[in-house]
């Protein structure tokens, strides 16, 4: 019982401390006129990281440990003291912990299945200037592991992480190669960010503190930012398009419905489509 209080206690000290970095950046945002985005999305990850990093937890234990005469000495009843009465307290929130753990895993188990049910529907694309181009992609990320499919359960060009290989899916429609470049310079954009890794390790964090409502909004936030940052490196200063030719074919892209962490989607709902248009225009 002992080890679960510790435990416990940490996973309150942890989520806390994330919660509260997350407080200063949005307080930071509200007095800083012009925001860097690049900037943005790297802070928001380094507070994501106070989720399962325990520096205050192991701040609060390390000041109450001392040495004495070569013995540790262990200061208050913080790390080993507890009344009868808190082992009941602490069993039933071990609990409550458990089930909560095992609901948020289902459900996203439930998601991982629909996007396996989704890549079944995964077909060879045998066009030949599209292969030609894809070839291309693949010799200048040679460690990115692409793989390009057709799919006409999609409504939007989205990307798939799965294993080592990163999965780029097209939907049923005609593209220019300027179309192909725009969308294979965002999917390769968020491949090369390691965008679908943080979106993975970001589940984690929700399955562990599923019970902060803090961490939801946080999570969902970083998605954002990683798909801003990404607009913003695949529209500017590219050879093969204008930052207009770029937000054209993303405007004209339907909202895609499979929007789950591990698929990066290139269309996202609307609203938040005409927000990073309106962006890309004052930028």
């Amino acid at each position: 019982m002992q080890w679960i209080r510790l435990f416990l206690s940490c996973l309150l000290f942890e989520s806390v401390a994330g919660s509260l970095a997350y407080a200063v950046i949005c307080c930071w945002k509200k007095f800083w006129k012009k925001e860097n985005y690049f900037l943005a999305l790297a802070v928001r990850k380094t507070a994501l990281l106070m989720y399962v990093i325990p520096v205050t937890f192991a701040y609060v234990s390390f000041s109450r440990i001392s040495w004495y005469h070569g013995n540790i000495i262990y200061d208050g009843d913080f790390l080993l003291g507890m009344s009868p009465g808190m082992y009941l307290v602490f069993g039933l929130l071990g609990i409550v912990w458990i089930c909560g753990l095992i609901t948020v895993i289902n459900s996203n188990c439930q998601r991982n299945a629909a996007v396996s049910r989704l890549l079944k529907e995964n077909k060879d694309i045998s066009r030949r200037d599209c292969q030609k181009l894809f070839l291309e992609y693949q010799k200048r990320f040679p460690k990115a592991g692409l793989s390009f499919y057709h799919n006409h359960t999609l409504c939007s060009p989205v990307s798939v992480r799965r294993g080592k290989k990163n999965l780029i899916l097209f939907p049923d429609k005609s593209y220019t190669e300027k179309e192909l470049r725009i969308i294979l310079e965002h999917e390769t954009n968020h491949i090369m960010a390691k965008d679908l890794c943080w979106r993975m390790f970001g589940v984690v964090i929700l399955c562990i503190h599923w019970f902060n409502p803090v961490v939801y909004r946080q999570f969902w936030d970083i998605i954002h930012y990683q798909e801003i940052v990404c607009d913003l490196r695949s529209s500017m200063n590219r050879p093969w398009y204008t930052k207009k030719e770029y937000s054209v074919l993303l405007a004209a892209q339907t909202a895609s419905d499979l929007y789950p962490p591990p698929v990066s989607a290139f269309a996202e709902q609307e609203k938040e489509t005409m927000m990073k248009l309106v962006m890309y225009i004052l930028h």
